[in-house]
């Protein structure tokens, strides 16, 4: 796509010296196939700008989930330390 992007800004640059210098004939049809490409690559942006926001919420929602696991076992960990300095400390005296 980028490849696709630099040879539609280079079609654009030349098409602007033509017309700035009076140069060629066939503006029109120039300026009509760097439309046409500049529609498609917008097109193809705005599906991948979707994609990548659907992508992102399933990866906030994993997230998430993984994030509440992760205190859920933080949770029992400090539990589990609690009781085994309780019994520790009762083994003592």
């Amino acid at each position: 796509m980028s490849q696709r992007l630099g040879r539609l800004k280079d079609q654009v640059q030349d098409l602007h010296r033509d017309v700035t210098l009076q140069k060629g004939a066939s503006y029109a049809a120039r300026a009509e196939a760097a439309l046409r490409e500049g529609l498609l690559l917008e097109d193809q942006l705005n599906r991948r700008q979707n994609e990548m926001e659907r992508i992102k919420k399933l990866f906030e929602t994993s997230w998430n989930e993984t994030m509440r696991q992760v205190r859920i076992e933080h949770e029992v960990f400090q539990t589990q330390v609690s009781l085994t300095i309780i019994i520790y400390a009762s083994g003592i005296s």
